[in-house]
């Protein structure tokens, strides 16, 4: 699966910041708890998956596909998006292939995040 977003959608992100009133401890909790959570979410739909538990890998799929991109992490949320599509029609995907890119962009993710919480905790 190609996808051109990019990792993070900085207007997303900011759109989000000024949705909660400029509270950056607020938009830090968010950040915070999606990275603390992805990567287990992301273990437990590929237990899920192994268990052809196609329905609540779809619904992992669609909680992770909110926050993500709640937070402007585009190519992750379309990721998600794709699994929670195959879950609900029985399309066949390269499930393996989605895994390791949903892996690779969280881990771009944490970096681009990282550096906007070290903002909002440092914004001089």
């Amino acid at each position: 699966m190609e996808n051109s977003q990019p990792t993070v959608e900085w207007t997303a992100l900011q759109q989000f910041w000024e949705l909660m009133e400029d509270d950056g401890e607020a938009v830090e909790d968010l950040i915070d708890t999606f990275l603390d959570d992805a990567p287990g979410n992301v273990k437990k739909i590929q237990v899920a998956f192994d268990n052809d538990k196609m329905d609540e890998v779809g619904i992992l799929a669609h909680t992770m596909k909110g926050s993500s991109a709640t937070l402007g992490v585009m190519r992750f949320s379309e990721y998600c998006r794709a699994i929670e599509a195959a879950c609900k029609t029985n399309e066949t995907i390269d499930f393996a292939g989605i895994i390791e890119q949903l892996t690779e962009e969280f881990a771009v993710a944490v970096k681009v995040l990282g550096q906007w919480r070290e903002h909002l905790q440092n914004p001089n």
